[in-house]
């Protein structure tokens, strides 16, 4: 968005936090050389900001000592909040202190003298409003259109508390805990108002404000939400949180329809000030679990064990949540919830072909995709990052399971060529693909979608086998062991047992030793080289092959591992990183692709789950779903310019 777009804007409610630099912006001159002229007008601007419910925050080249100290005596260090003060690059820093705030990109504007960093801070932050210090004056013009709504600057204390929390929660996590244990000890508290309790006003502006957790996306007019507070076909209410941390206000609204014997969730949003709390989850199960009808959910109507959230105090009475608090969930959520329970304490389970019906019906069949904005193609890291854009409302689908998420396996249809099927014999037991790829189309790849998501990570930690003298490469884990030598074959059939190699019972006769043997018959792995230089070619191949108008997201991979990951993937942070590096090169160089940095996002082991180095805890892929929303934003804009693309 250009500098002077974010200030033709229908109105300023768009913007809920302003990053500052500070030498020739917020002041004029260098600190660190002294004769710094300060702006009081834009000290005052700060204030103002915050009183009208909008913050603050610092993203500056500089030592943090002698800023903070100057700003603590101009009175104003604490008006900031995440100030982020260092002599790293500017993305990365705004990018880190936007995740931190809980935002959309969209909804930040970052100000700064030097155009390659406002450059650099919108390609890292896709959908930031950007803008040079000579629109300040006008930013001061326009502050009051917006109401006077936080007088007391209750939005600026919760996000110091926010800010607070993000330190504590990375010392419990260096300490080698758990996010769920940080939680544990957080002591969150929810507390319900209904009826007449109920602060209408609140509610409004919390719907007015809030899109990122709203998972109904509709927006009630007020004399509704009276009607919904009090009248008895209705259970409303909304609630507030708190922590040892601090009070965050009323930050959820919920609405529960009862007709007959049916309950219905009508309404249901949050604010972000308690993203990565489960409230929405603890709460949907408090309620009873109603039905959920087109409500787009991120996951919270799946059973989870949160032990962390109490009730501070529930409302009495026939009616609101008091009821809900009562009624027990049915007898199939409650041995839904126990098989929930059964397959954490014995993992081996989750690689049952009938662990849940859900599961089988998600990674078993291939369903023609249907047309909709948004393709995500991938395995686990695309399902839970398409729970959360079902719930910002963003219209996504995913096109393939597990075995199909390769872009080798998008290039089948051209490397069979003349091979028949036949001829492949257990060479589809390794990929799935193959039969699927006859006559399919190299051409106008992702047809009929604004933007379609590829993540990498098969790709990634595959190695690739050529099936005899033909161009099939097929893409089998993992990529730094040679299956066809029989030296390892002892050591990966018990690597399959006890760690899940294979992603579900079908793949189970491919790392048994008949199809160890069967591979080394017919198969010959490519070196490590050959193997990146085609992932590269893949990645090329891809963008090239793309329907005009689509444009392309790479999902690279952690540059992280677990401790104690199997002695056959210690090798995965090198690989990675490499790949990270040849990958962003070449993206880079392509007019219809972006890249959706993993490895920026994923910075702690404590982000990763199940001992897996490609799983992620919910928080990642929460994030990495409001990155890809900012994109989507972006490239809705950028497709006129993108139609032109020269085929």
């Amino acid at each position: 968005m250009s500098n002077d777009a974010v200030f033709n804007l229908p109105g300023m409610g768009k913007i809920k936090l302003v990053v500052w630099d500070l030498d020739e912006t917020f002041w004029r001159g260098i600190l660190t050389e002294g004769g710094i002229v300060y702006q009081q007008a834009h000290h005052d601007l700060v204030i103002e900001l915050a009183r009208r419910g909008v913050v603050s925050a610092i993203c500056s080249n500089n030592d943090e000592a002698p800023v903070r100290a100057y700003l603590e005596e101009r009175g104003l260090w604490d008006y900031f909040v995440f100030p982020q003060v260092s002599w790293a690059r500017k993305g990365g820093m705004v990018r880190r202190l936007i995740d931190n705030a809980q935002l959309r990109s969209a909804n930040v504007l970052f100000i700064d003298d030097k155009p390659s960093n406002l450059d650099e801070v919108a390609q890292a932050c896709p959908g930031i409003m950007t803008a040079l210090p000579d629109r300040i004056d006008a930013l001061i013009a326009r502050v009051g259109e917006l109401p006077v709504s936080d007088p007391a600057m209750t939005r600026l204390q919760q996000y110091k508390i926010l800010e607070q929390k993000a330190a504590a929660r990375r010392q419990v996590l260096d300490l080698g805990a758990s996010g769920d244990d940080f939680l544990r000890q957080s002591a969150i508290r929810v507390r319900f108002l209904t009826g007449a309790q109920a602060p209408v006003d609140r509610i409004v502006e919390m719907i007015e404000r809030t899109n990122q957790l709203n998972f109904t996306r509709m927006q009630p007019p007020r004399a509704a939400i009276v009607d919904m507070l009090r009248h008895a076909d209705w259970e409303a209410g909304c609630i507030e949180v708190a922590d040892k941390y601090g009070d965050y206000g009323i930050v959820g609204f919920y609405a529960v329809q009862k007709a007959g014997a049916r309950r219905l969730l009508r309404h249901y949003l949050f604010s972000c000030r308690i993203l990565n709390m489960d409230v929405e989850a603890w709460l949907y199960h408090h309620l009873g679990r109603p039905e959920l009808g087109d409500i787009a959910t991120n996951g919270f109507e799946r059973p989870r064990a949160i032990d962390w959230i109490t009730v501070e105090r529930a409302p009495s009475g026939a009616s609101g949540a008091g009821t809900a608090c009562k009624r027990k969930p049915s007898l199939a959520a409650r041995a839904s919830y126990q098989l929930f329970l059964l397959t954490q304490r014995l993992p081996a389970l989750r690689y049952c072909s009938l662990w849940t019906s859900a599961m089988a019906a998600r990674l078993l069949p291939y369903r023609p995709v249907a047309s909709a904005p948004m393709l995500l193609r991938g395995g686990c890291d695309t399902w839970a990052i398409a729970d959360f854009l079902r719930a910002d409302g963003v219209a996504s689908v995913r096109e393939v399971g597990e075995w199909r998420q390769t872009l080798e396996a998008l290039r089948y249809p051209e490397s069979l060529g003349h091979v028949s099927l036949a001829r492949l014999s257990q060479a589809l037991l390794w990929s799935g693909d193959l039969t699927l790829a006859h006559g399919a189309s190299t051409r106008d790849l992702f047809a009929g979608h604004d933007m379609a998501v590829l993540s990498l990570a098969r790709d990634y930690k595959a190695g690739l086998y050529r099936y005899r003298d033909t161009d099939v490469l097929l893409p089998i884990a993992p990529f730094d062991v040679d299956l066809t030598d029989p030296a390892v074959w002892p050591e990966v059939t018990s690597w399959r047992t006890r760690h899940g190699a294979a992603s579900g019972p079908w793949l189970a006769p491919c790392y048994s030793l008949a199809g160890l043997r069967w591979l080394k018959e017919n198969c010959t792995p490519l070196s490590a080289p050959e193997r990146r230089q085609r992932i590269l070619d893949n990645i090329a191949w891809c963008a090239e092959r793309a329907a005009i108008g689509v444009r392309l997201v790479f999902v690279t991979a952690a540059e992280l591992a677990p401790d104690d990951i199997y002695p056959m993937w210690r090798g995965i942070p090198d690989e990675v990183s490499l790949l990270n590096k040849h990958v962003a090169a070449l993206v880079a160089k392509l007019d219809n692709a972006t890249l959706l940095p993993v490895q920026e996002v994923v910075r702690d082991k404590a982000l990763l789950a199940d001992r897996h180095p490609y799983h992620y805890v919910r928080s990642v892929h929460q994030t990495l779903a409001r990155r890809l929303q900012n994109i989507g934003d972006d490239t809705r804009d950028a497709v006129p310019h993108m139609l032109h693309r020269a085929t």
